[in-house]
């Protein structure tokens, strides 16, 4: 912290397609283990001479989820309440590594499981107690899903929209809404106390620091009540297999042979839309409301009298770019597709954008997180 089933017309390899998205999502989620313990340059050094005072001078290292778990057992520690925003960092890390190997372990799984006829389960298959009809779909889950078919990669949440990944991400997440409201807390506590410490520096008639002291109160519980909603991800998952999937595609080349399944189709389609949508929404409306945190971490310091070096204040402004262009992108992506989350037809015509370049800007957003 610096003080989140095959279907017709494919023309790609899905082996090559699994193996480009878990070499990415490893070394994104590397690179935020990697930086997160060493980025503390932030607004530790507020606290920096309490720090040399304390009694335990044995200063806890490592990652920020493990100095907080550490902390917790000593009676008399400091408290840093920008390492509660870098452990939910940390932890969406990890959320996004496991749920893809979770994911890419089922998808194998299911490639034993399912045969050509799907009548009987696989030889070799393990789950012998699910339903054939249930793989058949899982097999191909990292190639053939709402999300990849709509913007044409997979993010984070095509990992963990699924079970049983799902479960594991809603149980990863529940830590990080806590730590949100310990940040939240933990912060507006250190306004006030700057508050105080600079009062004798203003007159009676200058309202500049309660106004500050209000507006980090405001900041902190609005980001709390966000990292609340996303949690609404879980609940409202895209449309995947076993939601009532249309049994027909009209769009061309149609497979509709009646007007009633036309119409039937075209139903599902906004029912796709409204459950992506509303999915997508629970999650980015986090985008802007977290870059608002972060620049208001560094406000807070400029205010308090730490010294910023040049390259944090140029971190600040790559990771305001990265969230603006993710915000208007990513929305415009998800908001404006009109097409019917398969891969039936000339479906990469459906994109809004190049999926290079959404990629790109999907992929910059996430690797400024551990900046």
């Amino acid at each position: 912290s610096a003080f989140g089933s095959s279907r017709s017309g494919n023309s790609f390899d899905p082996k090559a397609e699994r193996t480009s998205d878990i070499l990415t999502v490893c070394s994104r989620s590397l690179l935020t283990f990697t930086i997160l313990p060493i980025m503390s340059f932030d607004q530790e050094s507020v606290s920096q001479d309490s720090e040399e005072n304390d009694k335990g001078s044995n200063k806890v290292k490592g990652p920020k989820f493990w100095v907080i778990l550490r902390g917790a057992l000593n009676s008399d520690h400091t408290v840093e309440p920008q390492h509660y925003l870098a452990a939910i960092a940390e932890l969406l890390a990890l959320t996004i590594v496991c749920s893809l190997a979770i994911t890419w372990t089922y998808e194998r799984v299911a490639t034993h499981c399912w045969n050509d006829g799907g009548e009987q389960l696989g030889s070799w298959c393990p789950l012998p107690f699910l339903s054939t009809s249930y793989f058949k779909t899982a097999k191909n889950r990292l190639s053939d899903n709402p999300i990849r078919n709509m913007v044409g990669y997979n993010n984070p949440c095509a990992f963990w929209d699924q079970p049983p990944a799902l479960y594991f991400a809603a149980s990863m997440f529940i830590p990080m809404v806590y730590f949100a409201f310990r940040y939240a807390i933990n912060d507006t506590i250190r306004a006030h106390l700057v508050v105080q410490a600079n009062a004798e520096d203003f007159d009676d008639h200058d309202i500049s620091m309660s106004s500050y002291s209000r507006a980090c109160l405001t900041i902190n519980w609005m980001y709390a009540a966000s990292q609340c909603i996303v949690m609404g991800i879980f609940i409202i998952t895209p449309h995947v297999f076993g939601d009532n999937w249309p049994k027909c595609n009209s769009n061309p080349p149609s497979t509709c042979l009646t007007p009633e399944e036309e119409k039937a189709f075209e139903n599902h389609v906004k029912l796709m839309h409204w459950k992506m949508r509303s999915h997508s929404a629970c999650f980015l409306q986090l985008v802007p409301v977290l870059c608002l945190t972060m620049a208001a971490n560094y406000i807070e310091a400029h205010l308090t009298g730490v010294a910023l070096k040049p390259i944090q204040w140029a971190v600040l402004a790559f990771y305001i770019i990265a969230t603006i262009l993710e915000t208007v992108f990513a929305t415009s992506a998800i908001f404006l597709y009109q097409g019917d989350y398969s891969q039936h037809g000339d479906w990469q015509e459906n994109f809004v954008f190049n999926k290079w370049f959404m990629q790109c800007i999907d992929y910059m957003w996430f690797l400024s997180l551990p900046l």
